[in-house]
């Protein structure tokens, strides 16, 4: 079969268009084709090319697991769920025993949203107000393409697996005689088809940075996903900014948990230095890679490759062109 000078031409404008086409969404750099988001009838879902996360309810009751699938064996969950004050004879909390004064349940308000997108980032900010004692209440996720640092540690939030947790706490009018304002956790694996354990990072690479780490006995690698929060919070109001004070954390439940759920309870307290002051403490959590990581950086690598086929196939148009004439 023979083919045409013409249909030459054709061809060759042709493979252009199914290049362009082929490769247009590595050209797109705006983080909304990456980090993609859904607010549904009663959780926010985030999904990345790594990981999918949802804060349940619209309240700060993490889940996350694996890859960007719906369905999955091994979900992660991270659930505050109280705030109270404590007294004692130290600044931290140490058992169940102190624990007094005014207490909120996180799970039994409504929470207001906001989600907020850039060119690299996704914020969703979880809002609690109108308590008893005016006090405002935050949780600011923050999920990113780019790497980022994290205030007071030697950590980096990674792009894509990770999820930063901003709590912020504003104005709380403590009772007479009050150490301080302790906030509760749960870290559980809520399906319970493999055997998750969860454990201390014992040798956890960062500075300033206490860490749990959750093991399955699915697949070649047992680190599957992992919590952890900074060693310190910042106080401060309007008019003056005191030193990050180092925050306790302590281990238990003052109440039993279901049977069947394995959950571990971290309290993370936060010392009185003053009334009416705004706390600001970082956790984060996330899943450990599973295979090579997808990045900006590698969409950025793609392009000159890309456009090194684009100037070929229009180099054979000119030069079948002038061959031509």
């Amino acid at each position: 079969m023979l083919i045409k000078k013409r249909d030459s031409v054709t061809i060759s404008l042709l493979l252009i268009i199914l290049t362009v086409l082929a490769i247009n969404p590595y050209l797109t750099v705006d983080g909304a084709a990456f980090i993609g988001f859904d607010a549904g009838f009663n959780e926010i879902t985030v999904s990345t090319p790594r990981m999918t996360l949802k804060a349940l309810d619209y309240k700060p009751d993490f889940a996350w697991w694996h890859d960007n699938v719906s369905i999955t064996d091994e979900k992660y969950r991270l659930s505050f769920t109280k705030i109270q004050e404590y007294f004692g004879t130290d600044d931290y909390l140490n058992n169940s025993d102190e624990l007094g004064g005014i207490s909120y349940d996180l799970l039994a308000n409504d929470w207001e949203y906001e989600i907020i997108e850039s060119s690299f980032n996704l914020i969703v900010n979880l809002t609690l107000s109108g308590l008893a004692n005016n006090v405002i209440i935050q949780f600011i996720i923050q999920i990113t393409e780019i790497e980022s640092t994290i205030d007071y540690t030697t950590a980096i939030l990674q792009p894509y697996t990770e999820a930063q947790i901003t709590i912020i706490i504003k104005n709380w009018k403590f009772t007479s005689g009050a150490k301080g304002l302790a906030l509760k956790s749960e870290v559980f694996e809520s399906m319970n088809i493999n055997t998750v354990d969860i454990v201390n990072y014992t040798h956890i690479p960062y500075s300033n940075v206490e860490a749990l780490r959750l093991l399955s006995n699915s697949g070649y690698n047992p680190e599957k996903a992992l919590v952890y929060w900074v060693g310190s919070a910042e106080y401060y109001n309007d008019s003056s900014f005191y030193d990050s004070s180092v925050i306790g954390s302590s281990y238990f439940n003052e109440t039993n948990d279901p049977p069947g759920e394995d959950k571990i309870h971290p309290w993370f307290s936060y010392p009185k230095i003053n009334d009416s002051l705004t706390i600001n403490h970082v956790c984060v959590f996330g899943v450990y890679e599973q295979d090579p990581p997808y990045t900006y950086a590698t969409r950025i690598a793609i392009i000159p490759i890309i456009s090194s086929i684009l100037i070929v196939n229009v180099l054979v148009i000119v030069f079948r062109k002038k061959t031509w004439k």
